[in-house]
């Protein structure tokens, strides 16, 4: 974008201690994705140098997503006793068909498959702990079927970052709600807050003293869906922001070699040092291309006071 007729910030910011940065190509010449400006007065222009910035070499974020199955049959810690609590289902579509997702497996409440129904003061859950510290991000996922009898009366899943009980210690990521209806639906939580390698999920029923209970409550295809960053890949870039980090990396240097300099010592340094290519002295305010080992030894010219030859 020409910045002689478009504004862009920081660029237009008149600080002296903000450089304004555009992008050459392998031949010097101003990148197609580039900001510069060819206003008449060089004083006006409002990039200041040009630096490479086209098919750099560069580390590579790279972000990797998985799943964790959340098996139902093993290493899960009960209430009460799983076969007259949370019961093991293998294959929840016995109990109900579903068009797709029917797979098992998944925790089934008393009820779940009409055997008989949930009883009244009910608070039965069930947890298991998951080692989730070498991902950034984390999310519960499941189908559940969950039939509300009324307010009193709910599901929910919990987690504690800390390997506790998370029904006692944890707090709540999702209360599934639903009319009764002989469906399934899909639910996820956010569990980036407990990406450590003690994370306890629980499933909890609680129901109140009334007789009016669900009748019907499964959790099934229960998952975590993670993903976590690597830096340990390599990409071939372009852009004004490979641009920025050659001359943020030369004022780094700079200050190294000089601890004395200030904002200005170092500004002065580089855009005075660099390159009078054709294309930086048509586009930029100082009429050059970055040249870092020249910035090293850049001397700043001397003042000319009046004298007398003697």
């Amino acid at each position: 974008i020409n910045l002689s007729t478009n504004n862009r910030f920081p660029c237009e910011y008149s600080s002296p201690n903000i450089i304004c940065v555009g992008s050459a190509d392998q031949k010097g010449s101003i990148a197609n994705f580039s900001n510069y400006d060819n206003s008449a007065s060089t004083a006006n222009r409002g990039v200041d140098i040009l630096a490479p910035g086209t098919n750099i070499l560069s580390s590579y974020n790279v972000i990797l997503t998985g799943n964790i199955t959340a098996d139902a049959s093993t290493g899960w810690t009960y209430s009460g006793n799983s076969s007259n609590d949370w019961g093991y289902l293998p294959d929840t579509g016995v109990c109900y068909s579903e068009i797709f997702n029917s797979n098992g497996p998944g925790f089934g409440f008393p009820g779940g498959c009409g055997s008989y129904s949930i009883l009244p003061n009910t608070n039965s859950y069930v947890y298991k702990t998951f080692d989730l510290s070498e991902y950034n991000e984390a999310q519960l996922q499941a189908r559940v079927k969950f039939q509300v009898a009324d307010a009193g009366d709910f599901l929910e899943f919990l987690a504690d970052p800390n390997g506790g009980n998370p029904i006692q210690d944890g707090v709540t990521i999702k209360r599934p709600f639903q009319s009764p209806a002989n469906t399934f639906e899909n639910y996820i939580g956010d569990l980036t807050f407990c990406t450590t390698s003690t994370c306890s999920i629980g499933i909890r029923m609680s129901t109140d003293s009334d007789a009016t209970v669900p009748t019907s409550t499964i959790v099934k295809a229960l998952s975590i869906r993670w993903a976590k960053s690597t830096n340990s890949s390599y990409n071939v870039l372009s852009g004004t922001s490979m641009s920025t980090a050659y001359v943020t990396g030369t004022a780094a240097l700079l200050k190294q070699y000089q601890p004395s300099f200030d904002y200005s010592d170092i500004f002065n340094a580089i855009v005075n040092s660099g390159e009078n290519t054709t294309a930086a002295v048509a586009n930029t305010k100082f009429g050059t291309s970055l040249n870092t080992y020249k910035a090293l030894i850049y001397l700043k010219p001397p003042t000319i006071t009046s004298g007398v030859l003697q």
